[in-house]
């Protein structure tokens, strides 16, 4: 019986090149399995070939690219909020990075989970360009590094 890929293979740089990365994962790796979560191949990756890693660096490159189109798609008459997270409950082991969106009202819209990183740093490497730092809040979540605008 043939295997089921673990991603299916098109014309996309992202999926291409985490498909590269899981194959040469599994050489020094035998038997990993991303199951689907880029997030956690990427993690793996990194610590066993280094940031510079080009099939990395196209991952990134597009991930920050899907982060801005996701800012194009908000919801009418909102502000994008992207918001690091250190270490959340639901990965306890890194940093995270959501965006969120602010009504004119106020009122927040939950959005979704641009990536994770094992370091402040690289969360940050994922922020679309050209935003600002708000930092934090005195009433923000505890977990709460800083916020983008």
């Amino acid at each position: 019986m043939a295997r089921e890929p673990e991603y299916i293979l098109n014309a996309d740089p992202l999926i291409q090149a985490a498909e590269r990365l899981e194959q040469r994962l599994r050489k020094v790796m035998p038997g990993f399995n991303a199951r689907q979560d880029l997030n956690v191949l990427i993690t793996v990756a990194v610590e066993n070939f280094g940031q510079a890693d080009p099939d990395l660096k196209i991952i990134r490159e597009t991930m920050t690219r899907k982060a801005g189109e996701a800012a194009r798609a908000k919801p009418k008459d909102s502000l994008p909020v992207y918001t690091i997270f250190d270490h959340p409950l639901d990965y306890p082991d890194h940093f995270v990075l959501r965006v969120s969106y602010a009504l004119r009202t106020g009122q927040p819209i939950p959005g979704e989970l641009i990536g994770i990183a094992k370091t402040l740093e690289g969360a940050r490497k994922m922020l679309p360009p050209g935003l600002t730092c708000v930092g934090r809040e005195a009433a923000d979540e505890v977990q709460i590094v800083e916020s983008w605008l």
